[in-house]
């Protein structure tokens, strides 16, 4: 083996590893965010509205809304008389399960 090879393999090995933590997180894992949603007494709502719910706060998070603004939004706009406790149970679930 060259000396040239010898010395690019450990820079193609490095470069490989920094793309690695450059990649792109996991997709949503959208059936545990509905499983959780369900366990906690929301298995009533439509998947719809619960996406559009979860991907909403996602969009809040990477726009850097605060948090109390998009939990505020949420206990105030939906019709499913969601009380605080309960917007910020869905305010976690999203974030951990679709952001």
């Amino acid at each position: 083996m060259t000396l040239m090879r010898k010395l690019l393999l450990p820079v193609i090995a490095a470069a490989f590893a920094a793309g690695l933590g450059l990649a792109a997180p996991a997709s949503a894992d959208e059936t545990s965010y509905f499983t959780e949603l369900t366990d906690y007494g929301y298995g009533d709502t439509s998947q719809e509205v619960a996406l559009d719910l979860g991907y909403s706060i996602c969009e809040d998070l990477a726009n850097g809304v605060p948090q109390q603004v998009t939990l505020d939004a949420i206990y105030e706009n939906t019709n499913e008389n969601v009380d605080a406790t309960d917007a910020t149970f869905l305010y976690k679930a999203a974030i951990v399960h679709l952001c």
